[in-house]
């Protein structure tokens, strides 16, 4: 199933194993997308392992655009 090829709908979750990842990287072995309440949300999953030994997966949930940083003032603040 390609990726972008079904919609989302609300209460759904889709969820991809991350291939790109390099080894020891913090990056997320899972990702997807979540759609609730009409809002998309990104979906990062880690797989943890409990001291019992028990393998889970850990994650968070965050939404689209929340990670970027503003890189320029706004007009009205530049001093000429």
């Amino acid at each position: 199933m390609s990726q972008d090829s079904k919609e989302l709908n609300d209460g759904q979750i889709f969820v991809f194993k991350n291939t790109a990842r390099k080894p020891d990287s913090r990056e997320p072995e899972y990702w997807g997308k979540m759609k609730l309440d009409g809002k998309e949300r990104r979906i990062s999953l880690w797989i943890s392992e409990s001291a019992a030994g028990n393998k889970y997966f850990q994650g968070k949930i965050s939404e689209y655009g929340a990670e970027k940083v503003a890189t320029a003032a706004p007009e009205s603040d530049l001093p000429f």
